[in-house]
C-alpha cells in the first residue's frame, strides 16, 4: 500500500500531508505521500515567502521534473509532491524542513474556550 501511494496511485486512498504513526525511521520522501497543489504552494510560501515562492515557481528550471519550472510542471500534471522534492533538492532545503511547518488544528466547539 505505501509503495502504491508513493507512486502516486490516487485510488489507493492517498491523502495530503504526512502519514500518521511512527516517523522515526521513515524518510521525508516516505512521509510526503501525496501533496495537493494547494499544499505545494503552502509549502513553497512557508519556505521561501509568499512573493519569492511565485518567482521561484515561475523561473527555476527543475531537472527533476523534466527541465520545467514548477508552474509548467503543475500545468503538465506532474505530481506536486515530485515538484516540491525537486525544488527542495535544487534549493538545498534541509530534510527537517521538507515536510513544512507544523499547523495547529483549529479549536472550535462549545467545550473549548
Amino acid at each position: 500500500r505505501i509503495k502504491r501511494v508513493l507512486d502516486g496511485d490516487r485510488d489507493s486512498g492517498g491523502f495530503s500531508g504526512v502519514a500518521h504513526g511512527n516517523h522515526s525511521r521513515a524518510s521525508v520522501r516516505e512521509r510526503l505521500y501525496f501533496v495537493r497543489i494547494s499544499d505545494f504552494w503552502r509549502l513553497m510560501d512557508d519556505e521561501f515567502g509568499s512573493g519569492y515562492s511565485r518567482v521561484l515557481g515561475g523561473s527555476l528550471v527543475l531537472a527533476g521534473v523534466g527541465g520545467r519550472t514548477a508552474a509548467q510542471a503543475l500545468a503538465a500534471g506532474v505530481n506536486p509532491r515530485d515538484i516540491w522534492l525537486a525544488v527542495c533538492d535544487v534549493q538545498d532545503v534541509p530534510e527537517e524542513r521538507r515536510l513544512g511547518r507544523d499547523i495547529k488544528p483549529r479549536q472550535s466547539g462549545p467545550d473549548l474556550a
